[in-house]
């Protein structure tokens, strides 16, 4: 058999979730097998026991619909089979050709209707019933009809290109060994290649291979042992050998005493909605690393205009420096370019004693009015931002007063802080000495 991906033609990897589209993923199906002789309802799955759970049977499958608040839609007809116009139209479907025939069916006040596991019940379920030809006793004269729902979780509706889709079915018989296959449909011929005769009789896992996913196989293995209905996307591969995606839901069917007597599997060719949900994954993770791109971009012009901007600032102090014959004059040249280069109302600048005990104000420029005498000198250890900055060696920013006194709760024992807008302190470390510069936005 061919191990290659229908996809690109490599060896595809296991099908997550998201690979796949809502219609064929996480939507439940209900089953129920149908006398056509009498017309009656006489088995049905778990979800279509608890879509109508009052219903005893057998009962007839229009007496059926309406237990389970089911009317078939008026002058609906259906696509991939011919549509039905009644109930027993419906059931008792293409027996000459064995072909599917199809009706959509509405939800008596959707709205107030609950669905068997709590949440509101779909609006709509599309019906495909195909009588079960050449099938043994007990299923001759029986017709396999299968409920799938058209509006999903969401508000989201199934799309008619893949409802139009040929569905192959199959039953299979748990009471037997190894729940050989006793019948499968003409669909199931045309999708997987297989004829009836080369697969009654067998269990349906010969349609796995190479790259099918082991884990979702122990998932629907799990699933048929404990008796629960179950659906999977997994890739399976046909009597030619080449590879497809198949979507397989299996029910367990029960009689009217619970017992389970038929697995009934319903399969889709998917292949190519997953292909198409993959090509659009794949569109979408190539926006993602643009944007990426474009914002790792971005950051390099940022970084680039900072460092511009330093290398600006270094360059001006410099030549600013160029001309200054004292300590005063380095003072008050580092204060008034660092508050013009960066856009402040005001600064200063603070230098470190020899034995680090304190700081004093050397220079400052624009200083805020009423600024209190005490502020020239500031001990090494205190709470301040100043001290702070040479302690730490970084520089620290408060966007005002407010948020300075809440860092530093013990600033004002020292002096009355001045009402100011934002505070920039850099530390300025060389050789042997420390000083801080101090920018402040306006006044406030």
């Amino acid at each position: 058999m061919s191990d290659r991906d229908p996809s690109t033609g490599s060896a595809p990897g296991p099908l997550a979730p998201a690979d796949l589209p809502s219609v064929v993923h996480d939507s439940p199906a209900a089953v129920l097998l149908v006398d056509t002789v009498t017309g009656r309802v006489v088995h049905v799955d778990d979800l279509a026991r608890r879509l109508a759970p009052r219903a005893d049977l057998p009962l007839a499958v229009a007496d059926w619909a309406r237990a389970a608040g089911l009317r078939l839609q008026e002058g609906g007809t259906g696509t991939g089979g011919s549509g039905a116009t009644s109930w027993a139209h419906l059931v008792a479907g293409e027996r000459g050709t064995g072909r599917q025939r199809t009706a959509v069916l509405l939800a008596d006040a959707p709205d107030q209707r609950r669905g068997p596991d709590g949440p509101r019940a779909p609006r709509a379920w599309w019906a495909i019933a195909m009588p079960v030809l050449g099938a043994p006793a007990p299923l001759r004269d029986r017709s396999l009809l299968v409920l799938m729902p058209l509006d999903l979780p969401g508000g989201r509706a199934a799309p008619s290109s893949v409802l139009a889709g040929g569905l192959a079915m199959a039953i299979s018989d748990p009471t037997r060994e190894d729940d050989p296959l006793v019948w499968v449909s003409r669909s199931f011929e045309q999708v997987t290649g297989y004829t009836s005769t080369e697969v009654l009789g067998r269990n349906c896992r010969f349609l796995q291979g190479t790259d099918t996913d082991p884990a979702t196989v122990t998932r629907l293995r799990e699933a048929i042992a404990a008796d629960r209905a179950v659906d999977v996307t997994l890739l399976n591969y046909r009597h030619d050998g080449s590879a497809f995606h198949n979507h397989l839901l299996v029910s367990p069917v029960f009689d009217a005493g619970g017992r389970l007597i038929h697995h009934v599997s319903v399969q889709s060719d998917v292949t190519q909605q997953v292909l198409t949900a993959r090509q659009r994954d794949a569109a979408r993770a190539a926006g993602e690393r643009a944007r990426a791109e474009t914002r790792r971009a971005q950051a390099a012009r940022t970084a680039a205009e900072r460092t511009g901007r330093f290398n600006q600032l270094l360059l001006t102090l410099s030549q600013a420096l160029a001309a200054a014959t004292s300590v005063e004059d380095v003072a008050g040249t580092v204060t008034e370019v660092v508050a013009r280069e960066m856009g402040a109302a005001g600064g200063g600048l603070m230098l470190a004693d020899p034995t680090r005990t304190r700081l004093d104000f050397v220079s400052t420029a624009a200083m805020p009015p009423g600024t209190d005498g005490a502020w020239s000198r500031i001990d090494w250890h205190e709470d301040a931002p100043l001290a702070l900055a040479v302690r730490s060696r970084r520089a620290l920013f408060y966007r005002d007063s407010a948020a300075m006194r809440a860092v530093h709760p013990g600033i004002t024992a020292h002096a009355e802080l001045p009402a100011m807008g934002a505070t920039v302190t850099l530390p300025l470390v060389s050789a042997g000495a420390t000083a801080t510069a101090e920018t402040r936005g306006r006044v406030t």
